[in-house]
């Protein structure tokens, strides 16, 4: 129920935002009349609402598993007064959705739900300012519950009724006053989380499962270690793997491009030999094996000056990208890690 596609969301009547950038292929395009903003500075970079009332969440921010879909959802629906099961979520999708940085750290909700939030509560205001204005009454008289606006003599608006496209154009206010933590009744309860069901019925759509028509694999050749270069490149070494239809080298990146997944990764699997490891770094294997054999004198106690790097070569990484359209989008867990950083070769 709070789970939408990018088609679905491309293909809606009635929005208050009716554009969001390019379609998955042109022949299920429909009209645009613009691109959808993607500023993190305006609430309808995060937010969109239907005139059935149904609220669309555009987060920068992605589940990895931890249940973030969920917490975001409830943010929204808490500070908007409306059901979690009237909020949608699309969430790391290039053209959609603001840059909030990263999924990682356990900053998704300190920082990214605190900007939904924010987003939130300016939409509620002006929302509620409209309402004000179109019933002739003091905002102040007005409430918001469960997706609906009660006047105080009773008179009632549902929220998607005083949308137009205009609304939500506006800047995240800075100054707004959010809900008071002492009227929660969403958030800091407990929820059953959205992407256990289909997870456990075997129905959740993972990377791996992520498929579309005539879809590429491609998989980056990694070294054993800090300080490596790129000697050799043997392409007929992979020339046996079915289905190789690509090897890139661009100086010492090395990747290969295959219609299936599996042949990408035996291609690079096969292509690791072709990698030495040069010089080296303080605190790799080889070094701290050999500081272990040959310890030294003891010395006299300092204060280190030192620079660590580390590599998260087995985080969440994977992406699916549209090489089909004018402007290349990947969907991944950092959108502004994209735009500007795809390249075709």
């Amino acid at each position: 129920m709070n789970q939408i596609d990018r088609r679905s969301v491309l293909q809606a009547g009635g929005a208050l935002v009716v554009s969001f950038g390019l379609p998955l292929s042109s022949s299920t395009a429909k009209p645009v009349s613009g691109p959808k903003t993607v500023s993190p500075d305006r609430v309808d970079g995060f937010l969109a609402i239907t005139r059935d009332g149904r609220i669309t969440v555009y987060s920068g921010k992605v589940d990895l598993g931890t249940g973030v879909r969920t917490a975001l959802i409830q943010i929204v629906a808490e500070e908007l007064d409306v059901p979690m099961s009237h909020v949608s979520l699309v969430e790391g999708d290039t053209a959609l959705t603001p840059d909030q940085g990263v999924t990682s750290g356990s900053l998704s909700i300190q920082n990214g739900g605190m900007q939904l939030r924010r987003a939130a509560a300016t939409a509620r205001r002006a929302v509620l300012r409209r309402a004000a204005a179109r019933l002739r009454r003091d905002i102040s008289t007005l409430s918001l519950h469960e997706g609906v606006i009660t006047a105080g003599d009773g008179r009632r608006l549902p929220i998607g009724e005083v949308v137009d496209g205009t609304t939500l154009a506006l800047d995240v206010a800075k100054d707004v006053r959010e809900k008071s933590p002492h009227a929660y009744t969403i958030v800091g309860k407990a929820v059953p989380r959205l992407d256990i069901p289909d997870k456990v019925n075997g129905r959740f759509t993972f990377m791996q499962d992520f498929k579309l028509p005539d879809m590429l694999h491609g998989r980056v050749v990694r070294p054993s270690g800090f300080g490596a270069t790129l000697v050799s490149c043997d392409e007929s070494s992979v020339a046996d793997i079915p289905g190789i239809v690509k090897v890139v080298r661009i100086n010492n990146f090395l990747g290969v491009v295959a219609k299936s997944e599996w042949s990408a990764i035996r291609a690079a699997q096969q292509f690791g030999s072709d990698l030495v490891q040069v010089g080296g770094v303080a605190g790799s294997k080889q070094n701290m094996a050999a500081r272990a054999q040959h310890p030294g004198r003891p010395r006299r106690c300092h204060q280190p000056h030192c620079r660590f790097s580390f590599c998260a070569r087995k985080h969440t990484k994977q992406a699916c990208c549209n090489l089909r359209i004018r402007h290349p989008y990947p969907w991944l867990h950092r959108p502004l890690l994209r735009r500007g950083n795809v390249r075709r070769r």
